[in-house]
């Protein structure tokens, strides 16, 4: 069996010492060893983590704090930042937002419940809300900063809950970033959200983290009448990235738009994990999801669209597409649908496929060298996910991004 050790410093096992944190740590374990013992491969992951690790809730030596700040130079939007898991306010804009402490809890409604969301409960060094207020427009930036400082792998547990109130108008982006590429540690994010009748919220996740991070991130959505969520995530660094998000649309016309890319290279493991219950009547929901898997890295991708009893008149689109670079390159792409309803319109499909050599061959004709060729085809691949978002901004944020990732990883001169 596996068995996870952790230090702490700082204070950080009095929180152990609460009987409620020690049951959510016991738990974890159990569930992680009779995933183990039943083979669950949806919880592979914990065999690629290393099993010395430190919770560290120290605060950071002044010139480290002065570096940050300096990389958050000119942010006008409201901002929150956390550094090793820790809310600093010193270096957060806050006006229209409304910031508040909380217990950790773990949702019961999680579809999928996994041992590191009762990991993060019961090891966070702090858990807050974010209170958006009605009817007002806000963009949001959260910057999480990761600057591990021990010989033991440092562990971070970031604690959101974000509250969108009726008719709403938010635009959230994550941002995972390192000051330290040279130490390994863990980041495992819990944020849940819950929209108001009525609310949007643009949702852009950006992990690009470097090679000696293991991410986890695991995050809940709630939907009223009328609300709707559109997110896109990218995956690019760690060793292991794990994302899990499940959407539930509680109400009436509830909409969410979901898409992402991961990139894995090399050895890196990726896995995403997106679970969609439609719950009431008129709910739509879309997912892309597609991978660019290189070198001897892999990507596993599983979904799930359930329609409940009452989601009559439901649309839910699910697609997963995978591109293979080589030959030892690996993708899994598991789609499902659960429909316990007639009268709905539902779709899901999945492919893994490596380049077509007559595109390669298409564009060789035409004097395009074979390398820039393949590159090329890559890019068009993924910047499918980005022309397949309706909203206007949400698509022109991961345009942007996409052109940036590709001017990093593959050289193209247009």
């Amino acid at each position: 069996m596996t068995q996870f050790k952790f230090s702490f410093k700082n204070g950080a096992q009095s929180k152990l010492a609460l009987a409620s944190k020690a049951l959510l740590f016991e738990k974890f374990h159990q569930d992680l060893n009779e995933a183990q013992k039943t083979k669950d491969k949806k919880n592979y992951l914990a065999a690629n983590i290393e099993h010395e690790l430190t919770v560290n809730h120290e605060p950071l030596p002044p010139e480290m704090l002065e570096r940050i700040k300096a990389k958050l130079t000119g942010q006008k939007s409201e901002s929150l930042v956390f550094v090793n898991g820790r809310f600093e306010k010193a270096l957060s804009h806050i006006s229209k937002i409304e910031v508040t402490p909380k217990a950790a809890t773990v949702s019961s409604s999680f579809i999928d419940q996994q041992h590191f969301t009762y990991l993060n409960v019961a090891l966070c060094a702090e858990s807050l809300v974010i209170s958006c207020p009605k009817g007002m427009t806000i963009d949001l930036d959260i910057y999480y900063f990761f600057a591990p400082k021990n010989t033991a792998v440092d562990a971070y547990f970031p604690n959101l809950e974000i509250l969108l109130a009726d008719s709403s108008i938010v635009n959230l982006c994550e941002h995972f970033q390192n000051c330290d590429e040279t130490q390994d540690f863990l980041c495992n994010s819990l944020v849940v959200i819950k929209q108001e009748r009525g609310s949007f919220l643009r949702h852009f996740l950006k992990q690009d983290l470097a090679k000696n991070a293991y991410f986890l991130r695991q995050s809940k959505v709630e939907i009223q009448s009328n609300a709707c969520y559109q997110a896109f995530s990218s995956q690019l660094g760690g060793k292991l990235c794990h994302y899990h998000l499940e959407v539930d649309l509680l109400a009436h016309e509830a909409k969410c738009a979901l898409f992402g890319i991961s990139l894995p290279i090399e050895n890196q493991r990726f896995s995403q994990l997106i679970n969609c219950q439609h719950l009431a009547p008129k709910g739509q929901s879309n997912q892309l999801y597609k991978a660019i898997v290189a070198d001897e890295a892999t990507n596993d991708f599983r979904g799930l669209i359930l329609i409940a009893n009452n989601g009559q008149k439901s649309q839910a689109k699910q697609l997963s597409k995978n591109l293979l670079l080589s030959e030892k390159a690996k993708a899994t792409a598991i789609p499902g649908l659960k429909i316990d309803v007639d009268d709905v319109k539902c779709y899901h499909g999945a492919t893994v496929s490596d380049l077509r050599e007559e595109e390669i061959f298409y564009l060789t004709s035409r004097g395009i060298n074979k390398d820039k060729a393949r590159q090329l085809l890559a890019k068009a691949f993924v910047y499918d996910v980005a022309l397949s978002i309706e909203d206007l901004l949400l698509r022109r944020r991961s345009q942007d991004h996409l052109d940036e990732v590709f001017r990093k990883r593959m050289i193209i001169h247009e």
